[in-house]
This record gives C-alpha cells, sequence and structure tokens, in this order.
C-alpha cells in the first residue's frame, strides 16, 4: 500500500510539472485527478493507521488516550489533579473523576423541566434526551470519519 502511495504522489508531481510547463485544461483535469487520488488514499492510509493503533489498545482507556494524544500533537493543556476531597491516590482520583463524568449526563437530564426554564421550556409532551454508554467503538468510527486534511476547530480537532 505504502509503496502505490509513493507512486501516486510521484504521478501527482508529474502531472503538476506537466501542467506549469503547459497550463491546459486536459492537463489541469489530470493534475487534479491525481490530487485527489493521493488524498484519498492518504484518508484511507490514515484510517487503516488509526483503526491498527486503536485496536492494538485492547480496551485500555490509558493506551488509547496515549494514541489519540499522539495523533494530534503539540501543545496540550493539562491540569495536575493531585487531590479531591481526602482522595490522593492517582488511581483513586481517577476512579473518583470517571464517576462523576460517567454520571454528570445522566443527574442532568433526571433534573426536573422547572429547573431547566432558562434553557428550554419543555411542555408535558416532551421527552427528555436518553443517554447511552459511550463505547470506544463509537468513539473509534467517529475518529474513522475525521478528515486528517481539514484545519482544527477551537476544540483542536478537524472536523
Amino acid at each position: 500500500m505504502t509503496g502505490d502511495f509513493l507512486s501516486l504522489i510521484d504521478e501527482r508531481e508529474h502531472l503538476s510539472n506537466i501542467y506549469n510547463k503547459k497550463p491546459t485544461q486536459f492537463n489541469a483535469a489530470r493534475k487534479s485527478e491525481a490530487v485527489r487520488r493521493v488524498k484519498q488514499m492518504k484518508r484511507s492510509l490514515m484510517r487503516d493507521f488509526i483503526e491498527k493503533a486503536l485496536s492494538d489498545c485492547g480496551g485500555d482507556s490509558k493506551k488509547t488516550w496515549k494514541v489519540i494524544k499522539n495523533l494530534w500533537p503539540g501543545k496540550t493543556k493539562s491540569t495536575n489533579i493531585t487531590k479531591i476531597g481526602e482522595t490522593s491516590a492517582p488511581q483513586d482520583i481517577a476512579n473518583a473523576l470517571n464517576l462523576h463524568f460517567s454520571t454528570a449526563g445522566k443527574k442532568i437530564c433526571n433534573q426536573t423541566t422547572s429547573s431547566m426554564t432558562h434553557v428550554r421550556t419543555f411542555n408535558d409532551n416532551t421527552e427528555l434526551p436518553q443517554l447511552t454508554e459511550i463505547k470506544i467503538e463509537d468513539i473509534y468510527e467517529i475518529l474513522k470519519c475525521l478528515s486528517p486534511a481539514k484545519a482544527t476547530g477551537t476544540d483542536d480537532i478537524p472536523t
């Protein structure tokens, strides 16, 4: 697959040189098609790489987040939490944060609608959204759809 990708890049460069020497509509179309094929194969290779990297994690969340962090290199903002309440052991802190974030959405949905009137007024027939468990496979499917050729938004994730 990598050899095919390198061949496509060479072809794209060759067609770009031809277009630069003779900028006809025909040469522009050939160059454009080569650029499209390179981008398509690059996306495919990136998806395959991400798929393998995530599957190698074997469901281990620490390894999974390390892979995700390495996919978006650059400066990251991090905060070291050394104590939550009376808890200072790293594993207990991680468990407390996991419990908090895994139950926060459910707690919000269970609030009475009267306490949420500043957000949206619900009538008696409106159902609150149902939360489902987020699985690593779901995250993987979303990551596969991200385009590495797109710029990141304010959340540093390419759209």
